[in-house]
């Protein structure tokens, strides 16, 4: 297996379960201690980073494509 492949699992597998994790957030009350406006701002952190490794690994795979 190459390393590249090994990475873009490890990519997805971090995306998927920062999305979880910000579903879980969102939808349940896991974690009832933390609520308000630290609670918003950790669901738009986990979101905002899982674009932005979705956006990553969209380049890297685009790159790597092209050579």
């Amino acid at each position: 297996m190459k390393l590249n492949a090994i990475t873009y699992i490890l990519s997805v597998f971090m995306i998927v379960m920062a999305l979880v994790l910000a579903g879980y957030l969102v939808f349940t009350d896991l974690l009832d201690t933390l609520f308000g406006w630290k609670r918003t701002t950790l669901e738009a952190v986990l979101v905002a980073y899982s674009a932005y490794r979705a956006y990553r690994l969209y380049l890297d795979v685009k790159s790597n494509k092209s050579e």
